[in-house]
């Protein structure tokens, strides 16, 4: 019966210790939060100012977008850099759009997202001139 009690408590502190480990950050090997979350100083993932304040570690804009990435990005400066993306010879037109765009972002934490603001900023330029180029070709270097 004491074995019975002992598998059973420490069990139970395996499952309360494993439940605690950090997300992300330094303390789980540089990982990143998904769905473009704060990572907090602690290394938990949230999207309060809590966890995306000056003391966060990674994914840490603070308007909202992917992950920061709407800080990095306007809505003119995309609309002006695929401009081209509604026009009726484009076959993909009306799909390109901002939201879409800071949307599917979302989904990939690590777009946009690191190193600093101008490392971030040519890694979105390169992909908007790639999405450019494949649409119709008439992006305006």
């Amino acid at each position: 019966m004491k074995i019975w009690a002992l598998t059973i408590v420490s069990l139970l502190l395996l499952t309360i210790e494993g439940g605690s480990a950090e997300q992300c950050g330094r303390q789980a090997g540089g990982a990143l939060c998904p769905g473009g979350l704060c990572c907090s100083e602690f290394g938990w993932c949230g999207d309060t100012s809590e966890y995306c304040n000056d003391k966060c570690q990674s994914q840490c804009g603070s308007s909202p977008g992917g992950g920061g990435l709407g800080g990095l990005i306007s809505r003119a400066t995309f609309d002006n850099m695929l401009k081209h993306r509604n026009d009726g010879a484009c076959p993909a037109r009306n799909f390109y759009t901002y939201d879409a765009f800071i949307s599917a972002a979302k989904a990939f934490p690590g777009f946009g997202n690191t190193g600093d603001d101008a490392t971030k900023k040519r890694e979105i330029a390169a992909f908007l001139a790639q999405t450019s180029h494949e649409t119709t070709g008439q992006f305006n270097y």
